[in-house]
């Protein structure tokens, strides 16, 4: 089974783990698709899903802290 990834935080996420795509297609809007196999990404996917989640965090804490502090810059 195919997984086509459009996103390239993903992908380049993907690549530092040692994990290339199978090939690469030009999609709708001429945007670059990136295919990998659903069977060897699998694990990735719950890895990258963690660090989604964390980055999302730590955006709502940085967006915190610079409406506590705006007024000191």
């Amino acid at each position: 089974m195919e997984l086509k990834i459009l996103n390239m935080e993903q992908v380049a996420f993907y690549i530092l783990k040692g994990v290339q795509p199978k090939r690469i297609e030009l999609g709708k809007g001429n945007k670059i698709v990136f295919i990998y196999s659903k069977e060897e990404t699998s694990d990735l996917f719950g890895e990258w899903l963690k660090l989604s989640e964390k980055r999302r965090e730590l955006k709502k804490e940085y967006k915190k802290m610079r409406e506590k502090y705006k007024n000191f810059v």
